[in-house]
């Protein structure tokens, strides 16, 4: 953690020094690390307020821009324990002091980077993805808070775990399948559970969703009565 805090540091003050010109005048560039399939798994820790989570997915190297740094966004108020390419632990930046000119392709989504949002960039070396092969896997494992019960649709109680922004780490670009495996109580469900397996009081649900850039995701956990 603190060799993360030290390389937040050093790398917002060589951004900020170019913040007088951030479009022209910064040599540091990002580009997004965005899949087309994701595999999702999510653990609701209700007795403790807490969202477990770790996702796994696949960029090929020959894809991306030719960047100092590849990034990801994910919400501010996740706690990240494993990021690694290809099995092996890998070293990340949180980022601050973006202008939407430092990504290439220049970032639509200006909000992203806004300051004080509830979203963080989170950034890897270019260097650390120099010797691994074209096809790159990507597993980050993290925690979240996890939402209070709303009442939806009359009466119902759920958990929109859609509604926290980057709950995961999103494709922005182009559409991408999510597919999911939940583990939570007997007394919880999705309403579109492709499988459903119980175990004593521990349920594990498979479900996915087609995440559609600027589209909302509609993702609930319904408590059952």
């Amino acid at each position: 953690m603190k060799r993360v805090a030290l390389c937040l540091i050093l790398l917002s003050m060589v951004l900020a020094l170019f913040a007088d010109d951030p479009i022209y005048g910064s040599p540091i560039r990002f580009s997004l690390l965005e899949g087309l399939d994701y595999e999702l798994n999510l653990t609701l820790g209700t007795n403790v307020g807490r969202l477990y989570a770790n996702v796994n997915f696949t960029v090929n190297k020959q894809d991306l821009p030719d960047t100092d740094y590849y990034s990801f966004f994910l919400n501010s108020g996740a706690r990240v324990e494993h990021l690694q390419l290809n099995g092996v632990e890998s070293q990340y930046f949180l980022c601050s002091n973006l202008h939407p000119k430092h990504f290439i392709p220049e970032l639509i989504h200006s909000d992203l980077i806004a300051e004080g949002n509830d979203i963080n960039c989170y950034a890897i070396a270019k260097d650390r993805l120099a010797s691994l092969p074209d096809s790159i896997n990507i597993y980050l494992e993290y925690r979240l808070p996890l939402p209070e019960y709303e009442i939806i649709q009359g009466d119902k109680e759920a958990i929109k775990l859609g509604e926290i922004p980057f709950f995961y780490p999103r494709n922005l670009s182009a559409s991408s399948e999510v597919n999911i495996n939940i583990l939570t109580s007997i007394y919880h469900d999705t309403e579109r559970s492709l499988k459903v397996e119980d175990t004593g009081g521990i349920r594990q649900i498979e479900t996915f969703f087609v995440d559609i850039p600027d589209i909302d995701i509609d993702l609930n956990i319904y408590k059952l009565n």
